[in-house]
């Protein structure tokens, strides 16, 4: 979760082409006034890059002394760049980071610049490539479903009003059609790259990710209120088990007394059937004694 927070800023961005690298490859980018984020995927994996407005003060002194702005403007004049044909790419670390180096001149001024993408991580390919496509796929689905269903209304109104026109009789050419369209579908995706297929379907890309971070935040507040009602159920139940651990002891306590008031009660019951059998024994002896002496 705190590398989706980090990278949240770009979430909105939309996708660009990428050409140097090739049709398949596509980047997003965002810069503000604390540095640039930016963003390259193959449809494969998901590598990135996020510069602070000091570093890239500090780099533009080394790479770029002609550029004399501020960290927004140096960031917006280097990405826009990489969308064109010159920029080169070298891979290192076994496709870990790649470096995407540009050069360019600004009234004659020459100026260069190296971006350095290190591979992000699965959960981020995921919440910024692969739910947004499925959720694009998802709405493309239901909108064709929908244009059927109108089509099959449409048709069953052309038949009401003209009962006489029968429908003609489904032909293998409609599977023959199917096959030709998945084969030429095949082949733009192939021959002209992932870009040019999903260029005209990422429009709504910002918004599709404004409702997944809404729906994500909703979800992690939902987690967060369970775990606080957990929390307050398990802070009762060992309350109320104090408290039954407190009656027990104090029955315990009572059950004692209690006990102990018995035994007392019975000691001194004891004791008094023993004085009062020892107070009628002495008179007799006496008599006796007396009764002796008589003699």
């Amino acid at each position: 979760m705190a590398s989706l927070k980090i990278w949240r800023a770009i979430e909105e961005s939309p996708w660009g082409a990428l050409p140097s690298m090739g049709p398949q490859w596509m980047i997003k980018s965002c810069t503000n006034n604390q540095g640039y984020l930016a963003m390259v995927t193959d449809g494969c994996g998901l590598w990135g890059e996020k510069r602070n407005a000091k570093y890239i003060l500090e780099q533009a002194e080394v790479w770029s002394p002609c550029l004399e702005s501020g960290s927004k403007e140096i960031s917006d004049l280097a990405l826009a760049e990489l969308t064109k044909p010159s920029v080169k790419a070298v891979w290192t670390d076994n496709r870990e980071s790649v470096t995407l180096s540009i050069s360019s001149e600004l009234h004659g001024f020459s100026y260069r610049w190296e971006f350095e993408l290190k591979r992000l991580s699965d959960e981020l390919f995921n919440h910024h490539w692969v739910t947004p496509m499925l959720v694009q796929v998802q709405q493309l689905a239901s909108r064709v479903n929908q244009l059927t269903t109108e089509v099959e209304h449409k048709r069953r109104q052309l038949d009401e009003l003209l009962p006489d026109n029968k429908s003609p009789a489904k032909s293998s050419k409609t599977t023959k059609n199917k096959d030709n369209l998945i084969e030429s579908s095949a082949e733009v995706v192939l021959v002209n790259g992932a870009w040019a297929v999903l260029q005209d379907h990422l429009t709504h890309y910002p918004q599709i990710m404004s409702h997944l971070t809404k729906m994500r935040t909703q979800a992690s507040e939902k987690v967060t209120n369970v775990s606080a009602l957990s929390s307050e159920k398990n802070l009762l139940v060992a309350s109320n088990k104090r408290n039954q651990n407190s009656s027990r002891t104090l029955e315990s306590e009572t059950q004692a007394e209690r006990e102990e008031r018995e035994a007392k009660e019975q000691r001194e019951r004891r004791a008094n059937i023993q004085r009062i059998t020892q107070g009628t024994a002495i008179p007799a002896t006496q008599t006796k004694k007396k009764k002796k002496l008589n003699i």
